[in-house]
């Protein structure tokens, strides 16, 4: 996460959160105080960049989130998963993101997102 401050400068906060909508934890995130002024913006990235999508995250190896390493290794971006009735037929879906590998050549699959005006 990066906080933008009124005067135009950033500051990284390290670290990730894990959101699991199936018990509601990791809804918020406490970032500590800083001293840099109001700020005027956030941004986020979603998924990992490749520099952070490496396997030293404790809580992420224990929740499963590793991402297959023929198709790039690392960590899941997303998974999104459930169920759904079809003709009255109980059915489930699952859609994981994460790196793609095509052809041995790796595609980071994460956004960088910005909102100002907070």
């Amino acid at each position: 996460m990066r906080l933008y401050t009124t005067g135009g400068d950033s500051v990284m906060m390290n670290g990730h959160q894990l959101v699991d909508l199936t018990n509601g934890t990791g809804l918020s995130y406490a970032a500590g105080e800083s001293d840099l002024g109001s700020f005027a913006g956030i941004g986020f990235n979603f998924g990992f960049d490749t520099t952070d999508n490496a396997g030293n995250y404790l809580d992420l190896n224990s929740a499963n989130w590793n991402w297959p390493m023929m198709i790039g290794g690392g960590y899941h971006n997303m998974q999104f998963e459930g169920k759904y009735k079809l003709n009255g037929v109980d059915s489930t879906f699952a859609y994981h993101n994460g790196t793609a590998n095509f052809m041995g050549l790796f595609e980071q699959n994460h956004i960088s997102v910005k909102l100002p005006g907070i």
